[in-house]
């Protein structure tokens, strides 16, 4: 009982208090998601610079980041915050699915909830690996694929991208 309604419950309100997790690039038209922690989270946004997307246009494209600081408990305020208007949530971390399995479970019984992939898409083909690091240059060559299926044609840069991640079994980025 006090690790159930005291401490885990302490530890919410600790991290809500201290904004331990941040919504860090919003719009209204918010239509994609992307979550990751610590360091994934960085490497993550500069993978998403060498794709061509810097906040603003993050921002244009209705594509919201939410930067965790503390994986869990999770805040379930700012959970349903972040989620709340999107389609897809694609959820990028090093090795086990946690963060994956903390937010499904934090919006399963919402009516309006988002898909949400991370070692998996959306057809159950694996995405992000859950073994090797992921570096900026792994997750540009994960997301890539994805993105470009949902922004307006030539708006994501990907020259560059092929060769550059030491991970031979990576799928090939295309933008058709």
């Amino acid at each position: 009982r006090e690790i159930q309604l005291g401490r885990l419950e302490a530890a919410r309100l600790f991290a809500s208090e201290n904004h331990l997790n941040q919504i860090t690039v919003s719009s209204p038209q918010d239509r994609i998601g992307l979550v990751a922690a610590g360091k994934t989270y960085y490497d993550l946004h500069e993978a998403l610079g060498r794709l061509g997307l810097k906040d603003d246009d993050l921002r244009r494209y209705g594509i919201r980041l939410l930067k965790l600081g503390m994986i869990h408990p999770l805040e379930p305020a700012v959970i349903r915050e972040f989620a709340g208007g999107l389609e897809e949530v694609f959820v990028v971390e090093e090795k086990r699915d946690f963060v994956e399995l903390f937010l499904r479970d934090e919006l399963y019984n919402l009516p309006d909830r988002p898909l949400i992939l991370g070692k998996k898409d959306e057809k159950g083909r694996f995405l992000f690996p859950a073994y090797n690091e992921l570096d900026a240059d792994t997750i540009a060559r994960l997301l890539a694929p994805h993105l470009a299926k949902r922004l307006p044609t030539g708006h994501l840069s990907v020259a560059g991208l092929e060769g550059r991640s030491g991970v031979s079994e990576l799928p090939a980025v295309t933008t058709e």
